[in-house]
């Protein structure tokens, strides 16, 4: 864990775990070696942030960021998946000739968060959530 801490432990902890799951997703066991937080405590935290959809669970039950991380960075103005994806969708539209979407899973749902339309012909018609 980072040796450098704001006088708030807990929130030190849960930093740090939001921190490790950049990486990817990790086990509890995973999350105890990156951070060093004792077991009980790093599960504690991971259900805590989990119930608050910082964090959620992949189908093999690992811990990664949950869907409220990426809710805050689009707030803030900063959405790297964005950024990242409008090349690519680009690329991906001029190479096949078709319509190419990114969505964004939110809960059961999944929402349409960037396009990059055909050039001509009929166009998918997708609402995008901003």
């Amino acid at each position: 864990m980072n040796t450098k801490n704001s006088g708030v432990g807990v929130l030190d902890k849960a930093v740090a775990i939001l921190s490790t799951l950049e990486a990817g997703p990790h086990s509890l066991a995973e999350l105890v070696a990156a951070t060093g937080i004792a077991r009980p405590t790093a599960h504690r935290l991971a259900v805590a942030l989990e119930f608050h959809r910082l964090v959620a669970r992949d189908l093999a039950g690992r811990f990664v960021l949950g869907p409220r991380s990426g809710e805050l960075g689009a707030a803030a103005g900063e959405d790297r998946l964005l950024a990242a994806a409008a090349p690519a969708l680009s690329a991906l539209r001029d190479a096949t000739g078709e319509s190419a979407q990114l969505y964004r899973r939110q809960g059961d749902l999944r929402i349409c968060v960037a396009v990059a339309e055909r050039l001509s012909g009929l166009r998918d018609l997708s609402l995008i959530h901003i």
